[in-house]
This record gives structure tokens, sequence and C-alpha cells, in this order.
């Protein structure tokens, strides 16, 4: 797994971040090197290593430095991966811990439900038996996220985005016969912006609430039909839907949904408003469309 450190000379201080090569971590360095370019803070420095032990020959001699150590997990769902996961949290919470360094940890809770042996909840009850815990910690729960540069080899996509390939593909949209052709009612999901993802955890580095689990999502449950219709608008296409028997090859093995809630997120003093589908779909491709020319 390839392992990136984002070297921030923030308040100087420096914030090593691992992920980076997935969907979720790549837009957490975006955001930082936003803040810096906002903030007229000096140089970002970013070195590669591609052996996640180096992290823990690292911090020993670096610790001083570190202000924050964050882990955005890849959206991939697979068990064997899982008990890495697991594993992997556990060793990176005792290190933060014995330096004393704050730590965040984001993964995909959707994958989480279907595949994993990591638990929140579970690792809660583990925390809790430590002796030492880092000075602040956060671990999220994060929903359907969706946002632009989501094409990331070996990760899963969203079904927002599985939707838009689908229409810039073929120029219509494949739904399943049993969908009701309404907005307003059948299965729903929270659909949340990326952009709306990393200002949270952006926000939790700067104000740092009570430490703990909490749910991330945008807090509006849609149908597939909404989402549909959204990115046929945001294109500025007329809707073509087919409705099929079969599952679309881009949902075989999609994960169920995840219904975050967000009451303990809006309980500690986060009250910035979340993108909807439509506003979150037509910043994401007008985003896309700029990158891809």
């Amino acid at each position: 797994m390839s392992v990136f450190f984002i070297f921030a000379a923030i308040h100087l201080a420096m914030v090593v971040i691992i992920g980076t090569d997935g969907f979720l971590g790549g837009r957490m360095v975006a955001k930082l090197q936003d803040a810096e370019a906002r903030c007229s803070i000096s140089d970002l420095e970013l070195v590669q290593f591609t052996d996640t032990d180096e992290f823990f020959q690292f911090l020993p001699l670096h610790y001083r430095e570190v202000e924050w150590v964050i882990y955005c997990d890849k959206r991939i769902p697979n068990a064997a991966l899982s008990v890495f996961r697991y594993e992997f949290v556990q060793k990176l919470w005792t290190v933060a811990a014995r330096y004393s360094v704050p730590l965040l940890y984001a993964f995909h809770q959707s994958v989480e439900l279907s595949e994993s042996d990591f638990h929140s909840d579970r690792f809660v009850v583990w925390a809790g038996r430590q002796y030492q815990s880092p000075p602040f910690w956060y671990i999220f729960r994060v929903g359907e996220v969706y946002g632009q540069k989501e094409e990331v080899p070996g990760e899963n996509t969203s079904r927002v985005y599985a939707f838009y390939r689908q229409i810039v593909s073929h120029g219509e949209a494949f739904l399943p016969e049993t969908d009701l052709i309404t907005e307003e009612v059948g299965a729903t999901r929270d659909y949340l912006y990326v952009q709306d993802a990393v200002r949270v955890f952006y926000w939790f580095m700067q104000h740092r609430p009570a430490n703990g689990v909490y749910d991330l999502g945008s807090g509006f449950e849609r149908t597939d039909l909404a989402v549909v219709n959204a990115i046929f608008r945001a294109l500025n296409l007329p809707p073509q839907i087919r409705y099929t028997s079969s599952l679309p090859v881009d949902f075989i093995g999609k994960p169920e949904p995840f219904c975050p809630d967000l009451h303990k997120l809006r309980e500690i003093g986060y009250k910035k408003p979340f993108f909807s589908v439509e506003k979150g779909v037509k910043s994401f491709l007008r985003r896309q469309n700029k990158a891809e020319n």
C-alpha cells in the first residue's frame, strides 16, 4: 500500500497523511494545499513512502514536529484487507498515544458494514482498555461519498460516479424496474460530497472538539432517480432513463447503504450546511470537466 506524507508548515508543525493514493486521502491533501494557498503558509513539501513500516520508524524521530496524523482509508471491500485495517489502526493508535500525537481516522462505513472485521464500536471498547490514548482522536464513519477524481486504481467508486459514467458512455442511465418512478419514495441513500467531508476533517483539526466516533454524511437521503436527474440537469441534458430487470454491472457488489446520524456532529458545534445532491453534483461536474479539459 502506498503511503504518502504531507509535510505542511502549519503553525511550524507537520501534518502526516496516510492513504493519499486513495480518493478520500487525495482530496484531503488538496484541502491542505488549498488552505496553505489561502492562508499564505510557507511551502508544502510532499514526500512518498511505499512501505507503511517506514512511518513507524519515522514518528519516533520526528514526533515533536508532528501536529496531526491522519489516516484516510481506501474504498476497497475486501475481507482479508479488513484484518489489516483493524490491526493497523490499533498500531497507529498505540504509537500516536505513546508520542502524544493527535489522530484522525476516516473510513467508508458502507464498505466496512459488508466486508470488515473493523467496527468502530469494537474499536472504542479496545481503546478504552488502553493505558494511554492520543491527546485528541477522532474516528469518522463516512457515508456514500462522491466527487471529482474518484477513479483510483483498485478502489470502488460511488453510485453518483457510476451513474455519471453511464450517462457519459451510453447517453442514458439504467435503473432497476423495481424502482418507483418518483423522486420522493423508494430506496434512499445519504450522499456526501467529498468537499464537505474534508471541510469537516479540517474543522476538527482546527477546533479539536470532544474525542470519539462521529458519523459523517450530508443529512439528505435521496433516491437513485433523484441522483440521476441531478446529473442530467448538471450536464444540461434531458433525462434518458432505461428501466431494466437486471442489475447494471456498475452496481454489482455494491454495499448496502449507511444512514449516518449527524446529531453528535452538530452537538459539538459543527454548524456548517452540507451540499444537497443537486448542488454537490453540479459542483462535482464543474470541477470534473475543468480537470478533464
